[in-house]
């Protein structure tokens, strides 16, 4: 939805659990840490960047908001 509207997001945390070398070597498996998973499922990074405009974040709230009341 916010690519649509040309709002850049990422995914800027991701549990130790899903990086390959931590769950191939170690076993760690997705369903043990419920906790990290939810948190890493609900989140995402917004576009921030020093010469972010202040008309673009305005229509960055706005558009948040209105998918938000969707």
């Amino acid at each position: 939805m916010m690519s649509e509207r040309g709002i850049g997001t990422s995914v800027h945390y991701k549990p130790l659990h899903r990086m390959i070398y931590y769950r191939e070597h170690y076993g760690l498996r997705p369903e043990d840490y419920p906790n990290a998973e939810r948190i890493w499922k609900g989140c995402v990074s917004l576009p921030i960047y020093p010469s972010l405009s202040d008309d673009d974040l305005d229509y960055i709230c706005t558009t948040i908001t209105s998918i938000l009341k969707e």
